[in-house]
C-alpha cells in the first residue's frame, strides 16, 4: 500500500477541537461534545445593550442633585423676568393713579416674587459654599424643600401679577376670574397632577412603572 495516500477515518468518527473558554467571544456558543452546544455567560451589561449595572447610593444622590440644579435653572429665568418687571413698575408714569387694592396686590406680589427668588437661588449658593463638605444627601433633601416652596411662591406671584395687570385693563370681576383661572391651572399642573402620579406610581423594584404624565 502506498504510504503517501491519506488514511481514511471511519464515518462515525467526530473530530472535536476544544477551545479554551476564555478565548471565546462572550455570548458565543461552544461545542462541549457531539450534539451538545453550550453558551458562555455574558456580562450583565450585554443582556440589555445600553444599560449599566444598578447605580450605587452615592451615584443616585449625585444624579438627583444634578437633576434638581438643572430644574432650578429652568425656573429661575422666569422668576428673574417677573421680579425685574415688578421692580420697574413703580417708576412708570401711571403707577401713582392705581387704587389702594391694586397697590396692595402689587406689594404682595413683589414680596412673593422676592421669596421665590431667594428660595430658588439658595440651593446654588449653598452648594457652592459647602463645596467638598461630603454633605450631598442632606443638601439634596434640603434643596428639594427649597425648590418646592420656591415654586409655590412663584405660583402665587404669577397669580398676583395676572390680577394686577388685568385689573388695570378690565373690571375687577374679570380680573379676579382671570387670576382664579391661572391659579387653578398652576395648582392642577404643578401640584395635583404630580401628587396623583406619585400616589399611582409603584415603588422602585416592584414591577412596571406607573402611568406617565
Amino acid at each position: 500500500m502506498d504510504r503517501s495516500s491519506p488514511k481514511m477515518m471511519p464515518a462515525d468518527a467526530v473530530s472535536t477541537i476544544v477551545i479554551p473558554e476564555e478565548r471565546l467571544p462572550r455570548g458565543r456558543a461552544r461545542n462541549s461534545g457531539p450534539g451538545t452546544v453550550t453558551s458562555t455567560p455574558s456580562r450583565p451589561t450585554d443582556l440589555a445593550e445600553g444599560t449599566s449595572m444598578e447605580e450605587t447610593h452615592e451615584q443616585r444622590v449625585n444624579r438627583e442633585l444634578g437633576e434638581l440644579l438643572n430644574e432650578l435653572r429652568v425656573a429661575l429665568p422666569g422668576v428673574q423676568v417677573l421680579f425685574g418687571f415688578l421692580l420697574t413698575t413703580p417708576f412708570q408714569a401711571g403707577f401713582a393713579r392705581i387704587s389702594e387694592f391694586e397697590r396692595d396686590v402689587y406689594f404682595a406680589t413683589l414680596l412673593s416674587t422676592a421669596a421665590a427668588t431667594v428660595l430658588l437661588v439658595a440651593p446654588a449658593a449653598q452648594h457652592r459654599l459647602l463645596f467638598r463638605k461630603r454633605d450631598k444627601e442632606a443638601m439634596l433633601l434640603r434643596f428639594n424643600r427649597y425648590a418646592v416652596m420656591g415654586l409655590l411662591f412663584l405660583g402665587a406671584s404669577l397669580c398676583g401679577a395676572t390680577l394686577l395687570v388685568t385689573s388695570l385693563l378690565f373690571a375687577l370681576s374679570a380680573a379676579v376670574s382671570t387670576a382664579v383661572a391661572v391659579a387653578v391651572g398652576i395648582a392642577g399642573l404643578w401640584v395635583v397632577r404630580p401628587l396623583m402620579l406619585r400616589a399611582a406610581t409603584r415603588p422602585t423594584g416592584e414591577g412596571a412603572p406607573g402611568p406617565s404624565a
